[in-house]
Formats: structure tokens, C-alpha cells, sequence
């Protein structure tokens, strides 16, 4: 239906539009929802009750 170039060039095209996305994922989203660890629940958790 289309020629081939076009179907590659589209290939292409969502591959790095997928990188980028994964990229923009690890370095700007990811790293804000990691909490804090409180230093009282890492006590608990390294020591027990």
C-alpha cells in the first residue's frame, strides 16, 4: 500500500519517539516518585520491633 521507504522511515520514527519517551521516563519522571526513606521505618526495618 505504501511505498517501502515510508514504511521504514515510519519504523524509524517510532523507535526513537520510544527512546525518547523512555528517556524522558528515567531521567525526569521516575526519580520524583521515589519516596524518602524515614529514618524511624529504616530503623524498624534493619533492627526489628
Amino acid at each position: 500500500m505504501f511505498p517501502r521507504w515510508v514504511r521504514r522511515d515510519v519504523i524509524v520514527l517510532l523507535c526513537l519517539k520510544a527512546a525518547a519517551l523512555t528517556l524522558i521516563y528515567f531521567l525526569l519522571i521516575k526519580p520524583a516518585m521515589v519516596p524518602e526513606p524515614q529514618p524511624a521505618t529504616m530503623a524498624t526495618h534493619l533492627i526489628g520491633s
